[in-house]
């Protein structure tokens, strides 16, 4: 049976009595919202200042979680971030957030595991929302695209590592449809990312050139959001960076790729990624290498601009030599990716 999750939420006035208390009500559903969710443990994480309160969802999928305002506090939070734990629905824990103002009611926003799939254009060809399905839990997949089909005033916060847990799961499940082997596959792998938050405040113009550039190299899928990327010394701030995840099909040598780009137009005080990198531990120095290359695709992505494709391999290869083995092949399957990149932008 297809499943989702689709989680409502309405923040209601101060209860009588209590000037410092206000009422969260929330319905949990599945299967587009046709059958009720119960015994689903719901618990407010943030805003951190204030009290966590903790609730499960009754038979009919609605739950109720009473919030005890501080003194001063304003009438009400402007964002709650939920952590909801419903082992039927997901594999692990899920932190699903709804962002709303005071007076809004947040809704229909679609928090599970549609299918990866679709054919790019942003319609399936049956002229529905890119291909998107809801999966049953034994087949763990997370997408949210595209933006059209998340309210102006949501965002969905997921934890990092049930984010990069979901998007392996779900390459492998679409290499299986397209019938690959496991062994095929070429997940190059995320630094430490502690939150992903997707939302249609991100959607972009450049978002929008990147995804017809897309559909010329067959990108099987985009995840967009801002990541929140943080260094292994725990003393460090955490830089929130623009950030998107192409999933690229196999190439001829049956290499599939996540790629992940740095938004190189987010202001993060001017982000420069070997400046980053020399504040990091060595998981981001050995990553930088990357981050900077797909910092620089990113922009040749946009621009369609070649050139800049060919300086950031020509960097590749000056810094090769302090490279491991592992990084240098790393870096040789991203050439042939520019490779197809380069073809792509001349046609």
């Amino acid at each position: 049976m297809k499943r989702g999750l689709l989680l409502l939420l309405l923040l209601l006035p101060p209860l009588a009595g209590s000037a410092r208390e206000v009422l969260l009500t929330g319905t949990i559903t599945s299967d587009g919202g046709q059958r009720p969710e119960a015994g689903v443990s719901v618990t407010l994480l943030e805003p951190s200042d204030i009290p966590p309160a903790t609730t499960r969802s009754g038979t009919d999928g609605r739950f109720g979680l009473r919030l005890r305002l501080p003194p001063g506090y304003p009438r009400s939070p402007d964002y709650v971030t939920l952590h909801l734990e419903a082992p039927d629905l997901f594999p692990q824990d899920a932190i699903v957030p709804c962002r709303i103002a005071t007076t809004d009611r947040c809704e229909g926003i679609s928090i599970g595991m549609p299918r990866l799939g679709g054919n790019g254009t942003g319609e399936a060809p049956d002229g529905g929302p890119d291909g998107i399905q809801p999966l049953a839990p034994d087949e763990y997949a997370l997408l949210l695209s595209p933006y059209e089909m998340i309210p102006e005033t949501a965002q969905v916060r997921i934890d990092g590592r049930l984010f990069a847990a979901a998007m392996r799961r779900a390459v492998n499940t679409h290499l299986n449809e397209l019938g690959a082997t496991p062994e095929a596959l070429r997940f190059d792998p995320l630094p430490p990312v502690d939150m992903v938050t997707i939302g249609r405040p991100l959607a972009t113009a450049r978002f929008s050139e990147r995804r017809r550039l897309g559909r010329r190299l067959g990108v099987l899928a985009v995840v967009s959001g801002l990541g929140e990327w943080r260094s292994g010394d725990a003393a460090e701030p955490r830089v929130t960076l623009n950030t998107e995840f192409l999933l690229i099909p196999p190439d001829q040598e049956g290499r599939a790729h996540l790629l992940t780009i740095v938004d190189p137009d987010l202001p993060a005080a001017e982000f420069n990624s070997m400046q980053l990198a020399k504040r990091m531990s060595p998981l981001w120095q050995r990553y930088s290498l990357v981050a900077l290359a797909e910092r620089e695709l990113a922009r040749a992505l946009d621009e369609g601009d070649r050139r800049a494709l060919e300086r950031i391999y020509a960097y590749v290869v000056a810094e090769r030599g302090r490279l491991s083995a592992e990084e240098q092949r790393r870096a040789a399957e991203l050439e042939r990716l520019r490779l197809r990149i380069d073809e792509a932008l001349q046609r």
